[in-house]
């Protein structure tokens, strides 16, 4: 895993909102947003997944949004947009492996490098053309 922090524009997410239990949760919104994708023709290099969660505690998660970068042509039965906010990311980088999610914000928050600011986590995944893997990002919002 490699760590960096970076200064984003805000852009616009459009996805399928879930509620989230588990862990469990997070691929079946992915499979049902590539599914819907892929119904349609439309296979993205870049993906995202966003992490809702309640001003007092990043670990707790309310709903998350799997999606792509809006596209106002793009229109699916059930979609719904999210603002990522403009500002400062720390972004932990991983390959195709795979990560618990509470796990890694557990320890950035542990961590106290950072003072986190109230935004949607970004989780970003990037597919690798000629393997069909993803390399994944997970940005987390820092002032």
């Amino acid at each position: 895993m490699y760590v960096r922090i970076e200064n984003h524009h805000g852009f616009i997410i459009k996805g399928f909102r879930s509620q989230i239990v588990g862990l469990e949760d997070f691929s079946r919104a992915r499979k049902k947003l590539l599914n819907s994708l892929d119904k349609i023709n439309i296979n993205p290099r870049v993906t995202y997944g966003v992490i809702l969660s309640p001003q007092s505690d990043m670990l707790t998660v309310e709903a998350y949004i799997a999606g792509i970068i809006g596209n106002s042509s793009m229109t699916l039965n059930g979609m719904q947009e999210v603002l990522i906010s403009s500002g400062r990311y720390v972004i932990a980088s991983m390959g195709n492996e795979t990560y618990d999610v509470f796990e890694l914000l557990t320890s950035l928050r542990d961590a106290a490098f950072f003072r986190f600011r109230q935004a949607p986590i970004v989780e970003k995944y990037i597919r690798n053309t000629e393997t069909g893997e993803c390399d994944i990002e997970l940005w987390v919002p820092i002032e």
